[in-house]
């Protein structure tokens, strides 16, 4: 079973862009976390395309699940 630390580590190989997308997205790290902020409300955000916050926002999911089985974790009841 992976350590919590191993869990968040792969954050660190997201780009910021990458970052910034995901932590708006799902609401991570905010005052309001209980809702996300739409694409079209990110790429204003950023200064993108909405195209270009899909592919960031596609780009780090990829990033994290390839991480994450590197480490073992094939499913969400693997870290619950």
């Amino acid at each position: 079973m992976p350590t919590d630390t191993a869990l968040f580590a792969p954050r660190a190989m997201l780009t910021p862009n990458e970052n910034t997308v995901l932590r708006l997205r799902y609401g991570l790290g905010t005052e309001d976390a209980a809702t996300g902020l739409t694409l079209v409300e990110i790429a204003r955000r950023l200064g993108v395309s909405t195209q270009r916050a899909s592919q960031l926002e596609t780009s780090a999911l990829a990033k994290l699940r390839s991480a994450l089985r590197e480490r073992g974790v094939t499913s969400v009841d693997d870290i619950l």
